[in-house]
């Protein structure tokens, strides 16, 4: 049978005991940090949501009467497309209503002509129509998404005006 020294049994015992209170420290740091870091990003998060909700419903308040004025330009676009179109089938018949031959050829030019200018005056107001629809989104991104670029406002919401993180 083997006898422990009774220094080598103290020292043993110190290193077990210092090996046990470092890594109760090491795990009780590592909780410490975990719930610092849970905290940081649920603030971050509960701060952002806030800011994102407040920025959607911002949005969609100022987005509807834009894409009602949008929708109600289209539905008048729409409702003069018809007519010009009703209008020029209503010519196309009218030439074979013609008496004589010339004047069913003056009818026919007549409707050639037409047909030109129905699709000028309808490419015309799909441009304008488009072009207005583009500047109304425009304008509302630039109205309504301006949170992403705020001068002087860092990620967690605080100011950091002329600080460099």
């Amino acid at each position: 049978m083997t006898t422990v020294a009774p220094e080598t049994f103290e020292t043993m015992n110190d290193a077990f005991k210092t090996g046990t209170d470092t890594f109760a420290t090491f795990v009780q740091t590592g909780v410490k940090f975990q719930e610092q870091t849970a905290r940081f990003w649920n603030d971050l998060f509960a701060r952002s949501n806030d800011e994102i909700r407040t920025q959607t419903e911002r949005f969609n308040r100022d987005i509807m009467p834009v894409a009602r004025r949008n929708a109600e330009r289209v539905q008048k676009l729409v409702d003069e497309q018809t007519q010009r179109t009703t209008d020029f089938v209503r010519r196309s018949f009218d030439i074979g209503q013609a008496a004589t031959p010339a004047e069913a050829m003056d009818k026919f030019l007549g409707l050639w002509q037409t047909s030109f200018d129905v699709m000028k005056q309808s490419t015309d107001a799909f441009a304008r129509v488009g072009n207005e629809m583009v500047a109304n989104w425009s304008d509302s991104m630039k109205n309504c998404c301006q949170f992403a670029a705020k001068p002087g406002v860092n990620v967690a919401g605080k100011g950091n005006a002329g600080k460099k993180d």
